[in-house]
């Protein structure tokens, strides 16, 4: 998805952010949502307990670099 988003991506970025600072409408082709001055709400799917996928990563990660499996890690979400 990267791939195929990356350059446009950036670009629709670019632009918002151009647009906002010019305080002119712009319009998404690429991204569901506009980019500039928001969190992108997810990557990855979203597993059972709430969390997507590449949050509990970090979790996962932080446990096995730390060799702590009990370690609790708290994720922040935005609605």
């Amino acid at each position: 998805m990267s791939i195929i988003l990356g350059a446009p991506g950036m670009q629709e970025l670019l632009d918002g952010m151009a647009a906002s600072v010019q305080n002119t409408p712009h319009t998404n082709k690429v991204f569901a949502h506009p980019l500039p001055y928001n969190v992108i709400p997810h990557i990855d799917v979203f597993q059972p307990n709430g969390y997507t996928k590449e949050e509990m990563k970090v979790a996962w990660e932080s446990r096995k670099i730390m060799d702590a499996p009990e370690l609790k890690v708290l994720f922040t979400e935005f609605n």
